[in-house]
């Protein structure tokens, strides 16, 4: 005759059982849901920071660019000759006219100042040239740089 299993209620729970302790509860899905959010806000919360510092950095490049290409002009000339103009550059860090739209920093080469002699053994061989540079960005904010210039014989 026609026997019944006597093991199918046993085998059905602990096939339940098993499944079960191998998903995650809410409540553990809700801790992790909240540390990733924690997480991720202290991640947006620096993308500020880091943008401004991005942006500190490209104006220092770009000016160091410009001092660079203008005291290569002072170098080619003798300070005798040197007084004080302005000179207007772009974004890039490319000379531009003064009336160009694309104009964004204003580098002001200033008269040549004399040296402090100490030991040196000729006081007129060179002078120093202070190179000041801002952006229309921000006009508030003006970096000085200087440049020794010797004197061509």
């Amino acid at each position: 005759m026609f026997r019944p299993p006597t093991n199918i209620s046993a085998r059905h729970d602990r096939s339940s059982s098993r499944r079960c302790s191998a998903a995650f509860t809410l409540v553990e899905s809700v801790v992790a849901i909240g540390i990733v959010s924690f997480a991720m806000l202290s991640i947006l919360g620096l993308i500020p920071v880091g943008l401004g510092t991005f942006r500190q950095a490209m104006s220092l490049t770009v000016e160091t660019t410009i001092v660079q290409a203008v005291s290569g002009e002072l170098m080619r000339s003798d300070y005798t000759n040197l007084a004080s103009t302005n000179i207007c550059f772009d974004q890039e860090g490319n000379k531009v006219a003064e009336s160009d739209k694309q104009r964004l920093y204003t580098a002001r080469v200033l008269a040549p100042e004399a040296l402090d002699a100490g030991d040196l053994v000729n006081s007129e061989a060179a002078r120093k040239v202070p190179i000041q540079i801002s952006s229309s960005t921000h006009p508030e904010t003006t970096n000085s740089y200087f440049v020794i210039v010797p004197r061509s014989r």
